[in-house]
């Protein structure tokens, strides 16, 4: 019978991990023997629950094989099932340890909602922009391998729904799989496999660190259908001196004898696109409200959700201890309410300072 079947109805964990390294070994076996057949050679790969493919010498490789595809889902699902046993254990236990972040470890990210923009001054006087961001009530859902490259990834849930009548039931089952509230926005952010978390897990503002750099990826504006002057930032023709009707119009749009070239800047709708802000600093952190002060400005209207990821194209600092996999309720409350950079001028502190010269 199908070894994917009957793996459901294994309760013995030796009989388990036999049957998971006989398939692996199977899974090996076919996927090296399909290799060395795609290589070159006429050749036949057959399977009982699928039909015969071949390959002829010289011939470009499929981009689908039944074959292959198969056996690199059984392999996604038994990897998914043992990394999350392995995570439901570390969340059952009393002291659950964590390994240490490496250089190439990748953090979850976070799921916020953008408030608004403020103003702040640096202790030198320079005034910068600050984006707000919240974190409301963020929880990972579920932990996932995606991908033929198997990829391992973390969901996560922002904001519970009190209305679960309106939402599906499937989508309902999936929450309750895995003891978790239902929630509003759903979030797939992928990481390493060192910084998996448990199902369950809450996630703060206390994540993120100040004078850390992260990316942050939201949805713009939407602005309808605009002109080019808007849309690609065209001047434009004079206000006068013999300029007649031509004010605010493209111009000439090719010199290609028929049709237009490709990517052409014209008129057309403008916004509602997902964009990245990268390299945006960490400013300060409430932990009682669970609110980021960014540096910088992030796309999207008010209220609206955004992604945010530690920075890939920027390194961390070296002398600020970054929490990982995450930070935990239970050491935050060891932690101050409020945390600065070191070069922003607080509210609560003067500005003027006296010295005494006698």
């Amino acid at each position: 019978g199908d070894i994917g079947k009957a793996l459901k109805f294994v309760e013995d964990e030796e009989e388990m991990a036999s049957l998971t390294s006989c398939l692996r070994r199977i899974c090996s076996e076919q996927l090296l023997q399909a290799e060395k057949a795609f290589a070159g050679g006429p050749c036949v790969l057959s399977l009982r629950q699928f039909k015969h493919v071949r390959v002829k010498p010289g011939h470009i490789r499929p981009s689908w094989s039944p074959k292959l595809e198969y056996y690199r889902r059984m392999g996604l699902m038994l990897d998914r099932e043992k990394i999350v046993r392995t995570l439901i254990e570390k969340r059952e236990s009393p002291n659950p340890t964590w390994p240490e972040r490496t250089p190439d470890s990748k953090r979850t990210g976070l799921i916020g909602k953008k408030l608004g923009m403020v103003s702040a001054w640096l202790k030198d006087g320079t005034r910068v922009a600050l984006t707000l961001v919240q974190i409301i009530e963020n929880q990972v859902v579920s932990a996932n391998v995606v991908g033929t490259n198997f990829r391992t990834a973390l969901q996560i849930g922002s904001g519970n729904v009190l209305d679960v009548h309106k939402m599906s039931w499937s989508r309902v089952g999936h929450f309750r799989r895995w003891g978790v509230p239902p929630k509003k926005k759903i979030m797939e952010s992928p990481c390493t496999v060192d910084a998996l978390l448990p199902p369950g897990t809450v996630l703060s503002a206390g994540h993120f660190v100040p004078g850390m750099w992260v990316d942050v990826n939201g949805i713009t504006k939407d602005k309808g259908y605009q002109g080019t002057m808007k849309r690609w930032g065209y001047k434009g023709m004079r206000a006068s001196h013999g300029t007649t009707k031509t004010h605010r119009r493209q111009g000439s749009l090719t010199n290609k004898p028929k049709g237009l070239w490709k990517g052409t800047k014209m008129a057309g709708h403008m916004g509602n696109k997902p964009t990245w802000s990268l390299n945006l600093r960490v400013v300060r952190i409430d932990r009682d409200l669970n609110v980021l002060y960014l540096q910088g400005c992030v796309g999207g209207e008010c209220r609206a959700y955004v992604h945010l990821r530690d920075a890939r194209r920027h390194n961390q600092p070296e002398n600020i201890n970054i929490p990982f996999p995450t930070s935990f309720l239970a050491d935050e409350e060891k932690l101050p309410r409020e945390e600065y950079v070191d070069d922003i001028s607080r509210a609560d502190e003067p500005t003027v300072k006296f010295a005494d010269k006698s």
